[in-house]
């Protein structure tokens, strides 16, 4: 009722809504052809979208799914529709490296972001591909793609990183992101124990402030005579009053911690 005061505002109650003329439908998709549940990949009720798509994966590859997906991520003009032809054609096995590492340069920053993602599911990123990455991490003006970089490095070869990091540092604009600068050093935190010159060299240049003294923090919870060496040489090396009290830090928390197992 519009009229509030017929309303019992002491009971807590859960009202269904629903349409005035609504009809019960019985769905059966499985009825369906596959190039009819390619066709729903458009509908505007999501609920057969997603049903559809699980029934073609579970009907496995089939080549002119694929050409009728392919239409729609090509063709149609609407990004969500992109997307849904894209997820389709992951699920079908329709998607190649190659047709990934393409997407990469999409228009749309949502296509190329799950482009990037597809890409490094399975822990599989061949080496081409690895420099698209970096190339997209340094170039890249969407925030979007930057963070699923930022995810996609997480599920590759610790030696196979650099480059695509340097990318990501490179961007100041990412230091106050909610999410950014944390995902960003998610994938860099085992760099420390490949190469802690290169890491720490490397956060010193990063334009993300936060990068430095994690990085710092990493080196330091090593406790070896070369993390020692490495941040000293380091903090000879900085002219930056901020950096400096950084990595002294870090020396100093290493140095106290080295003491204290001695002392036991």
């Amino acid at each position: 009722s519009p009229n509030p005061d017929l309303h019992e505002k002491s009971l807590g109650r859960i009202f269904k809504v629903s349409y005035k003329d609504d009809k019960w439908v019985k769905v059966n998709l499985r009825k369906l052809s596959s190039s009819k549940l390619v066709e729903l990949q458009l509908h505007k009720n999501d609920w057969y979208v997603q049903h559809a798509r699980r029934i073609l994966q579970e009907r496995g590859a089939d080549a002119k799914v694929h050409a009728g997906l392919r239409r729609i991520l090509n063709e149609n003009p609407d990004v969500t529709r992109k997307l849904r032809a894209l997820w389709a054609l992951h699920v079908t096995d329709g998607l190649t490296d190659q047709d990934l590492i393409a997407l990469m340069k999409h228009e749309s920053e949502y296509v190329r972001a799950w482009a990037v993602q597809l890409l490094a599911e399975d822990k599989q990123v061949p080496d081409d591909a690895i420099a698209v990455l970096a190339d997209l991490a340094a170039r890249d003006t969407s925030p979007v793609v930057r963070l699923q970089l930022a995810a996609a490095l997480q599920r590759i070869e610790p030696e196979k990183r650099w480059d695509v990091l340097a990318g990501l540092y490179s961007h100041p604009e990412d230091a106050d992101d909610h999410n950014l600068p944390l995902m960003i050093w998610y994938a860099a935190e085992p760099m420390a124990t490949v190469d802690m010159d290169r890491a720490l060299e490397m956060a010193m240049n990063a334009k993300i402030p936060t990068v430095l003294p994690y990085t710092v923090r990493r080196i330091a919870a090593l406790g070896t005579n070369e993390a020692l060496r490495t941040l000293a040489e380091h903090l000879g090396k900085a002219r930056d009053p901020k950096q400096q009290a950084v990595i002294l830090e870090g020396v100093t928390h290493l140095v106290h911690g080295a003491d204290a197992h001695q002392a036991q």
